[in-house]
């Protein structure tokens, strides 16, 4: 059960849901789903659900130059305060000075791949 929420999460975790709505749609308690979050992960499914939402977050603060508002839309937070205190809590910085701290870090060197006269 905890895999296929977990399927479900990975691939819907910009979209409005919640434990709650995720308990309902797989037709289990809260409770129990939360149980078996626990049990596989140590982890809540809310606590998961956030967790992939940051990820993505911080994927896209790395990758792209999109706005922090856009990114956090994108990756389903309802408000970029949401989104501040969030990724804050588990990064220690906000998403713009994460960005400005490592994005020129993450790019990728490409200039051994050109081409040398032999």
């Amino acid at each position: 059960m905890a895999d296929t929420v977990m399927d479900y999460i990975d691939h819907a975790y910009a979209q409005s849901i919640s434990g709650a709505t995720l308990a309902r749609r797989f037709h289990v308690s809260l409770t129990t789903l939360n149980q078996q979050f626990n049990a596989n992960l140590q982890m809540s499914v809310n606590r998961y659900l956030r967790l992939v939402r940051l990820m993505n977050v911080r994927r896209l603060l790395l990758e792209t130059d999109k706005p922090v508002k856009y990114i956090a839309s994108v990756c389903g937070f309802t408000n970029n305060k949401t989104l501040n205190r969030n990724f804050k809590t588990w990064k220690g910085l906000t998403p713009t000075a994460y960005r400005q701290t490592y994005a020129r870090y993450h790019k990728i060197d490409t200039s051994c791949f050109q081409k040398r006269p032999l």
